[in-house]
């Protein structure tokens, strides 16, 4: 049976497979799955990664990137039954096409070579209720060494650190790693976006004008961009200047004051 470590590149799969190595647990490779649209520090880390445990990383790519789905991915038309339309436009939490053609797919894909094989996941203690899913519980090929090990998301974070591994301080602003364009980030993560990588930001805008087009969907369900701009403007004012505005969420009716980002 081969042993296969999922590797995401992030402070959880790379504690695990310091872990895994340390505790010299069989490992026959560690796939990271390349979307395309990682930070530029991930493929850095990855490089360092290999570095430190004198081990390859086999790197595998789905059949189109990111934006190959976004925009040119035909599907049906609910109109017409024989009219082709093109583009996904941003996924959703009930429409994750991200994460299956983008990486659970190739993975799956990758590992038919082998007859039988097991497979390392990075979830943390604190996450341990992801492999309680039924998805995920059925398959009996999973192992989770962090919830065994009791290993937190914080104290994964930390482990790394002291391994040296450090993202090129993106964990200085991100409470999670995933690809810069997820739209199921938190708001929290998206200011740090806006604040940090405004061209990033700037890429963002002109990805939700096209998913609108293309679908009618923004990037998320509760605010558009540019209302998470202003948003934001206003909480870096106050933050600035210890001043708070009221702030209306759209569609609420609520008066809110906004004095940080929950």
């Amino acid at each position: 049976m081969q042993s296969i470590v999922s590797f995401s590149g992030g402070k959880d799969s790379t504690a695990m497979l310091l872990q895994l190595i340390e505790s010299d647990s069989p490992i026959d490779e560690i796939l990271f799955c390349d979307t395309g649209v990682e930070f530029p520090a991930m493929y850095d880390h990855i490089s360092d990664v290999q570095k430190f445990i004198h081990r390859d990383i086999t790197i595998i790519h789905p059949d189109h990137d990111f934006y190959w789905y976004f925009s040119w991915y035909k599907r049906k038309s609910k109109t017409c039954k024989h009219a082709d339309v093109t583009g996904l436009g941003f996924p959703g939490f009930m429409f994750r096409w991200c994460t299956s053609y983008l990486k659970i797919g190739p993975i799956n894909k990758y590992c038919r070579q082998y007859k039988s094989f097991q497979t390392y996941i990075g979830y943390s203690a604190d996450e341990e209720f992801r492999a309680q899913r039924p998805s995920i519980n059925k398959r009996k090929n999973l192992l989770f060494p962090l919830i065994e090990l009791n290993i937190t998301g914080k104290t994964a974070l930390k482990l790394c650190y002291e391994a040296g591994f450090n993202w090129n301080g993106l964990y200085d602003h991100f409470n999670r790693l995933s690809c810069w364009l997820c739209p199921l980030q938190t708001l929290v993560d998206l200011k740090q976006l806006y604040i940090h990588f405004p061209d990033y930001w700037e890429q963002l805008k002109g990805l939700e004008k096209l998913s609108l087009r293309l679908v009618g969907r923004s990037m998320r369900t509760d605010f558009s961009l540019h209302q998470l701009e202003v948003r934001f403007n206003r909480e870096i004012y106050s933050d600035n200047s210890q001043i708070s505005f009221d702030f209306f969420s759209p569609g609420s009716g609520e008066e809110r004051k906004h004095k940080m980002i929950r």
